[in-house]
């Protein structure tokens, strides 16, 4: 057999077998088959809790226990966007056993810092959401805001 007819052979082979394969893992039967993040992640320590769209960390030093929520539709689970803002990313929600230092931070590309993003915080007293002082870090950058946080306290990336 000739070197020609062999490479002919591998290569059919090999365009057959990629396209098998392909079509195997993109099957209607084998959708949703990626494992999803659950909503609900538990917080210790100074280990991040890192989300789809969210990064929260307890300061060092903190020894309290707790979770992060992430809220897929923030406007009807925690309350509608001021005047003016709308939701750029999920809403994400930190309950803790005592009072502590968190660093939360969000994803910051150059589409949301044109739109003017900032971290505002639910105020359930006046069921509206509260600027808190942010700032940019990192590569990729990062949108952050640290505060001292107790009990339940919701935080979303807002933009005009």
């Amino acid at each position: 057999m000739k070197l020609t007819s062999k490479l002919m052979i591998v290569f059919a082979l090999t365009l057959a077998l990629g396209l098998v394969g392909i079509n195997v893992w993109a099957a209607p039967s084998r959708q949703g088959t990626v494992p999803l993040r659950p909503d609900t992640s538990t917080l210790q320590g100074i280990i991040p809790v890192t989300g789809d769209c969210y990064e929260v960390t307890l300061v060092e030093g903190c020894d309290s226990v707790g979770s992060v929520t992430r809220f897929s539709e923030p406007e009807t689970q925690i309350g509608p966007a001021n005047a003016g803002l709308e939701f750029l990313t999920w809403a994400v929600k930190i309950e803790l056993e005592g009072e502590c230092e968190a660093q939360i931070c969000f994803p910051y590309p150059p589409e949301d810092e044109a739109k003017g993003a900032e971290i505002l915080k639910w105020n359930p007293s006046t069921e509206a959401w509260d600027k808190v002082d942010s700032f940019v870090s990192g590569d990729p950058a990062q949108i952050c805001v640290v505060e001292e946080v107790n009990e339940d306290t919701a935080y979303a990336l807002f933009g005009e």
